[in-house]
Parts: structure tokens; C-alpha cells; sequence
């Protein structure tokens, strides 16, 4: 008789490893600048300081229209990138895979739309935007936290860990550059922005 095989079987398949690439939990002196490597752009007036820190959270300006800030990652592939929307704002969210120069302004959006729609929209020259899919039927409440995971052309979104959707795009695979944006002159509030390696 057979007792204790110590059959111990690792299912390392079921659990994502990460490496992180960059954090900012905003934790700093309220200042009008986010300072920590961020840069502006805002297709009215050009680069301006369109986001600050205000009580520990990034903060847009409300004066502001389709403004976003954006950090260089030197990564654009095989990752994830996480936000919590403290404050929702139609037409606010994440930015991925962004073109390092500002002036083309090219890149991929996450966006809240109204109460119960998030959308992903593919950007090129800043304002020509083309729907790419539409999440519907959410229940959108501040403090959720949005991700998006990009390997090659296939984009994944989650909301606080469940997957809401996957689309193919392939467009800015070697864009490095991720952040957020503002628009519609909205007060809107992101904390935890997270950028992370998965394998």
C-alpha cells in the first residue's frame, strides 16, 4: 500500500508575473506640476501643465480641453497598465502606447463615456479618432480601477480584475509612452498608475 505520494503539482501557467516598470501613487506636496518624469499636451494651447497633484490624487484642470499627460516607459509590449479612476469624467481615462512626440499625438485611449460606457478609441494626429470597441452596460463608480493589457495587436480591459473586453489593434505596438487624458473641461481624479511587465 501507497501512502503520501506527495503528488505536488505547480500550476505555473495560472499566475501572470509581473516586473514593474513605473509607479506613481502621487503621495507628494499638492503642487501644480506631477513633476516625476510627466510631460503635457493639450491640442488647444500646445504644452501647458494640464494635470497637478491635489491631496495625494493627479488632478486635471478643468480649464483645459482633450489635455493628457504621459510618462516615457521603454516598454510597449507584453504589459500592463493600471489606473484608479477616483473621480469620473466623460470622455477621461488611460492612454497607451502614445508616440514619444507630442505633436503627432498618436495613440490608444480607454474613456469613459457616461455613467455606464467605457470606450477604446485608436488616435492619430490628436483628434481623429476612430471607435475601436464600445463597453456597455457597466456600473461606473469612483475608486474603480481600469487595466489594460496589450500583447502584440491584442488589447484586454479590465475593470477592478474582471475582463470586460478584447479587441485586436494593431496600430503604436512600438509606441513607449502611457498616461492619461481629460477632456470636455472635466475635473477628473486618477491615483495608483501603475506600468508592468507581464509574462
Amino acid at each position: 500500500m501507497l501512502v503520501g505520494l506527495g503528488l505536488g503539482v505547480v500550476f505555473s501557467n495560472f499566475v501572470k508575473k509581473l516586473k514593474l516598470i513605473f509607479k506613481d501613487e502621487f503621495n507628494r506636496v499638492n503642487n501644480d506640476l506631477l513633476g516625476n518624469g510627466w510631460q503635457y499636451y493639450s491640442t488647444d494651447t500646445g504644452f501647458q501643465t494640464t494635470f497637478g497633484v491635489d491631496n495625494n490624487q493627479m488632478a486635471s484642470k478643468t480649464s483645459t480641453t482633450s489635455a493628457n499627460t504621459y510618462r516615457e516607459t521603454g516598454i510597449s509590449d507584453n504589459m500592463r497598465i493600471s489606473a484608479k479612476f477616483s473621480v469620473y469624467a466623460n470622455f477621461s481615462g488611460i492612454t497607451f502606447r502614445r508616440s514619444a512626440d507630442p505633436l503627432l499625438n498618436t495613440m490608444v485611449s480607454l474613456r469613459s463615456i457616461d455613467a455606464t460606457t467605457m470606450r477604446v478609441d485608436r488616435w492619430v494626429g490628436g483628434s481623429n479618432n476612430t471607435t475601436i470597441m464600445t463597453l456597455s452596460g457597466l456600473t461606473l463608480t469612483n475608486g474603480d480601477i481600469w487595466s489594460v493589457e496589450c500583447r502584440g495587436s491584442e488589447i484586454k480591459i479590465f475593470q477592478n480584475g474582471i475582463l470586460r473586453g478584447t479587441v485586436n489593434e494593431p496600430s503604436g505596438q512600438s509606441n513607449t509612452c502611457h498616461g492619461i487624458v481629460s477632456s470636455g473641461n472635466t475635473a477628473s481624479r486618477f491615483d495608483d498608475f501603475t506600468v508592468e511587465e507581464i509574462a
